[in-house]
């Protein structure tokens, strides 16, 4: 069992298209990658503008030194992290994290993969946000079946390299590690609204239910 001096946490982020690390004095370091021996997950809040937002930090051990990516847990490049680390099959071994830029439509983009001995990790799909058509007419969109999909990831990821103590998170891990088709009116858990159930078509994104003109109107 390899043993650690008690030195240092780095603290590094996902920001448009490079990891960062501050070096203070307004001195930022950048890169396109990083890799290290993944130790688990911990998930933090932060009050920005009045608000609470959810951050993912990623944590790493390479020799002595102690590191941690973070990002904004509902983000891109934090969802696409955690759908690759969950088919990592070797923990024991060194995971890359890397990410580059890209833009379309005029906006910019950060993507991400994940790689193990030069080797790019496939992730695995999620659910898509479900739409409800309200009495109102109005119609709401949910992420919650999404969401508690890539919690399950945490929770497995967690469990898998025995961190989910030290990294806060209730581990709840289903056989296999993901949603299973019995865990709930979505995989994910409730439905958010019970009496107006989305109705799916063929196809692979479920749709509001379509509107039909009264007959006798």
């Amino acid at each position: 069992m390899a043993t650690y001096n008690n030195s240092r946490k780095t603290y590094y982020v996902i920001r448009n298209g490079k990891i960062v690390r501050y070096e203070g004095n307004g001195v930022n370091s950048e890169f396109d990658a990083i890799d290290g021996i993944f130790k688990g997950i911990s998930e933090r809040e932060k009050e920005i503008n009045g608000e609470k937002v959810k951050f993912i930090d990623f944590n790493f051990v390479d020799g002595e030194e102690n590191f941690s990516v973070s990002c904004q847990k509902n983000s891109g490049p934090c969802m696409n992290i955690l759908r690759c680390l969950i088919n990592v099959e070797d923990f024991s071994q060194k995971v890359m994290i890397e990410v580059w830029a890209t833009a379309k439509d005029g906006k910019n983009f950060t993507n991400t993969s994940v790689k193990q001995n030069g080797q790019r990790i496939p992730w695995v799909d999620i659910p898509k946000p479900m739409e409800y058509k309200l009495p109102t007419g109005e119609i709401v969109k949910s992420y919650k079946e999404r969401d508690d999909f890539l919690q399950d990831i945490v929770n497995k990821l967690n469990a898998m390299v025995g961190a989910a103590g030290s990294a806060g998170a209730t581990v709840h891990v289903r056989e296999g590690g993901l949603p299973s088709e019995d865990s709930g009116a979505h995989a994910g858990g409730m439905n958010p609204y019970p009496n107006y159930p989305p109705v799916e078509v063929p196809g692979d994104v479920p749709v509001a239910e379509p509107y039909v003109p009264n007959a006798g109107a």
